[in-house]
C-alpha cells in the first residue's frame, strides 16, 4: 500500500446496510477460514481463506496483523501474502508454516454473504464494497456487515467519517 492509496474496513450495523447508496453489481460470496486443529496459522498471525464468489474460487494466505515494526491504521484489512486458484498452488514459493500439512487443515468458520459494489456520493476515485451475511462457527452464528473503502487517503478518510456520522459504523471489533 503506497502513500497514494488507503484501504479501510468498517463494521456496519446490519440494519443500516439498506441505507447505503449505490446499486452496484451483487454477487453471492462464501468465505471459509481454515487452520490446523492446533491453530498453527492463527498462532503465526496468518489465515488461510477459501473464497467462492459466483463461479470463481480463490485461495488466499493472509497476514492477520502487521509485522511488529510496521504501523497500520485501525480497520486496515488483512494483507494477502499469496493468492491461487487452488490450495495446493498457494504454497508455491512460500514456506509452509510448521505443522501445516494439507490433511491437517480444517474449516474453523465461514461467512455466507452478499457483496455489492457501491458508489460513494461526492467522492471520486474510491472503490467501496458492502459485505453482509452471517458468520458461522461451532459456537453459533453472528450477523456481520462490513464496508470496505479504498482509494486516495483523504477521500477514504472523508467517506469513512461520513459513514460513521450518518450510520452505526466504526472499527470492526469482531
Amino acid at each position: 500500500m503506497g502513500d497514494g492509496h488507503l484501504a479501510l474496513e468498517l463494521a456496519l450495523h446490519p440494519d443500516d446496510a439498506a441505507r447505503l447508496p449505490g446499486r452496484g453489481r451483487r454477487s453471492k460470496l462464501s468465505l471459509i477460514w481454515h487452520d490446523t486443529p492446533a491453530g498453527d496459522l492463527q498462532a503465526a498471525g496468518l489465515a488461510l481463506v477459501e473464497q467462492h464468489e459466483g463461479r470463481r474460487t480463490l485461495w488466499r494466505l493472509e497476514r492477520l496483523r502487521p509485522p511488529e515494526d510496521a504501523v497500520a491504521p485501525c480497520g486496515t484489512p488483512p494483507v494477502a501474502l499469496a493468492e491461487a486458484a487452488d490450495a495446493a498452488s498457494l504454497w508455491h514459493g512460500q514456506a509452509r508454516p510448521d505443522g501445516l500439512a494439507s490433511q491437517e487443515v480444517m474449516a474453523v468458520c465461514g461467512l455466507d454473504a452478499e457483496s455489492r459494489d457501491m458508489a460513494v456520493p461526492g467522492e471520486t476515485g474510491i472503490t467501496a464494497r458492502l459485505l453482509c451475511g452471517r458468520l458461522r462457527a461451532a459456537a453459533g452464528t453472528l450477523a456481520l456487515c462490513r464496508v470496505s473503502l479504498a482509494g486516495p487517503p483523504a477521500a477514504v478518510r472523508a467517506a469513512a467519517l461520513d459513514l460513521a456520522t450518518r450510520l452505526r459504523a466504526g472499527v470492526p471489533r469482531e
